[in-house]
């Protein structure tokens, strides 16, 4: 069957920008009829009903007949047939498979230009050490069905320039299936939209993309599990995924639909992302092994009303660059920390003042560290969990002014380390439940309406006050097997219920006199506090990676000379501490 369409002549080339010249046509479409042999060659002009291979002057390309085949785009064909100006078509009838292989082109691509590229049901579009560009105006590249394989060279799917406000759609899984395969080489698009539509034929759409080397790069939105009642699904095992973050376009990982994005021994750096954005979405981002998922913006478990998500952090690096991870921002959102690492500037769980916001957080095992604060609930409406039953939570900045405030809701520490600048519990429906583990704390404000108690009275706890100032309006109470520890001023009741007390008064900040060089040594001094001790310290230069001990020394109340006997630099930085 011919078709007449409208074509371009264009001629394209493939560098930093793609340029194309192109004039308005029409010609017949091309239609692969050669339908016995299972390995053809596209440059073959008897392989296609229009008695010529496609180039920029033919209609629209089909591979879509009967029988198994494989049709093959090579490093001899001629360049004329390397440029079509009517849409590319790769499909085949049930029980029969159609494949589009481009092998070893090198560094002259296949270009669509200003046309679409369709791949659907049963249908296989390759790419080996060949490129494929496919630009122009509010085009797609639409994987309906089947599968798109990307094992070295490039495959391109953008406007040119980027600045037109134009878009190429990248569409994995339109009407069932459809899987994207990346083991090398660099695949670009503009928008990337996995499981878009539902299928009222075929069923619902499901799209998946899997890397195992390689680099992706979106320029525009990444949306996983794109419309309701669809899923998608990316599964990152190696190579390095990068969404150009431009303030605007939002990483969705369950956008309407149900989104999956697993990333082990692979790198995501990202912009701002939503697990589980909108009413009935459902997202879920896992982390293990090395992997690596980092954004520049804030990251939202549970983005709006109706929406649930969940980050699992089993090892590798989850981290918000100076920015906020939500846990429940207003819709429902679980994280849990098994292994690895947790970064950001803060951490809010529960606290938008909405009903559906609901929070949880596990902390397992790893570390998770967070430079300017971590808020628990709103003080008014909170369904927020916190539990910490190993590894470590570190609320600290270089000022030691980052905030560990429970507002509402439960944070409960049964095992593990939880330690903070400032310590605060200021609302009747904030709850710290201290059954063991360690809490360390520089400054605390506990005045929630009840004591509170260190210990369940048979799990070890200790509760290390570093120092500063720490107000309890309704006492302390250590329980057996509970101990009080550090040094600080502390404000109200402290009742021992068969735990100990061994709080001491806190050594003052130590102040350095006299530093000189007296015979080719270097000497300071430093009034002392009994029975603590005092370390010098030096590197050669500020950016070596470890303070030196030179010496310690244990304080009696006096004078203490510290000496760096004849130096061995020039060029010597030195501290000191006390314990």
């Amino acid at each position: 069957m011919a078709k007449t369409i409208n074509a371009m002549l264009a001629r394209c080339t493939l560098g930093p920008l793609i340029v194309c010249l192109a004039v308005a046509d029409a010609r017949a479409a091309a239609i692969w009829t050669n339908a016995n042999d299972t390995a053809g060659f596209w440059k073959v002009a008897t392989n296609w009903s229009t008695g010529i291979a496609p180039h920029v002057g033919t209609g629209s390309t089909y591979i879509t007949n009967r029988n198994n085949k494989t049709v093959v785009i090579g490093a001899d064909t001629p360049l004329t047939n390397l440029v079509i100006g009517g849409s590319l078509n790769v499909w085949a009838p049930t029980n029969f498979t159609n494949t589009l292989l481009l092998q070893d082109l090198g560094p002259v691509p296949l270009v669509a230009s200003n046309t679409s590229v369709f791949v659907n049901n049963r249908g296989v579009l390759r790419v080996t050490n060949s490129s494929l560009v496919i630009t122009g105006r509010f085009l797609n590249f639409n994987v309906s069905a089947g599968d798109v394989i990307l094992d070295s060279g490039a495959l391109v799917a953008r406007e040119e320039p980027l600045t037109t406000n134009v878009t190429v759609f990248t569409r994995i899984g339109r009407t069932n299936a459809a899987t994207l395969a990346i083991h090398g080489g660099r695949m670009e698009v503009s928008t990337l939209l996995l499981s878009e539509l539902q299928g009222t034929q075929f069923g619902r759409a499901q799209g998946t993309i899997r890397m195992t080397g390689g680099e992706l790069v979106v320029n525009g939105e990444f949306s996983v599990g794109k419309t309701l009642q669809c899923t998608g699904v990316v599964e990152l095992t190696g190579g390095r995924l990068l969404i150009v973050n431009n303030l605007t376009n939002i990483m969705r990982i369950g956008d309407d639909g149900t989104g999956t994005m697993i990333v082990s021994n692979a790198t995501a750096s990202v912009g701002n992302v939503s697990v589980a954005r909108h009413e009935n979405a459902s997202g879920k981002l896992v982390l293990r092994d090395a992997g690596a998922f980092d954004a520049t913006d804030d990251i939202s478990i549970g983005r709006f009303g109706g929406a649930t998500g969940l980050v699992f952090v089993a090892g590798g690096r989850l981290s918000a660059s100076n920015q906020t991870v939500w846990v429940g921002r207003e819709g429902v959102g679980e994280l849990i920390v098994s292994n690895g690492l947790v970064a950001a500037e803060a951490m809010r769980v529960a606290v938008p003042p909405t009903n559906g916001s609901r929070g949880s957080v596990t902390l397992a095992g790893g570390v998770t560290t967070l430079s300017s604060g971590f808020v628990l609930g709103n003080g008014t409406i909170s369904t927020g969990r916190v539990l910490v039953a190993g590894g470590t939570l570190l609320v600290t900045n270089h000022d030691h002014d980052a905030r560990l405030e429970i507002a509402g809701g439960t944070l409960t520490l049964s095992n593990g380390t939880v330690a903070a600048d400032r310590l605060l519990l200021t609302n009747n429906s904030a709850h710290l439940r201290f059954t063991g583990g360690m809490l360390s704390s520089r400054g605390t404000v506990v005045s929630n309406g009840a004591a509170f108690v260190v210990g369940d009275g048979v799990t070890p706890a200790t509760f290390y006050l570093d120092g500063g100032t720490h107000h309890f309006a309704d006492g302390l109470v250590l329980s057996t097997n509970a101990t009080l520890a550090g040094c600080a001023t502390v404000i109200g009741n402290i009742l021992t219920a068969g735990g100990t007390n061994a709080l001491t008064e806190c050594a003052p900040r130590p102040v350095i006199t006299q530093p000189r060089f007296m015979d080719n040594s270097f000497v300071l001094a430093v009034m002392t506090v009994d029975g603590a001790n005092y370390f010098l310290e030096y590197k050669n230069q500020l950016a070596d990676p470890a303070w030196i001990t030179l010496t310690n020394r244990v304080g009696d109340g006096a004078l203490l000379t510290l000496v760096d006997p004849a130096p061995a630099s020039q060029t010597r930085f030195y501290r000191l501490h006390v314990e």
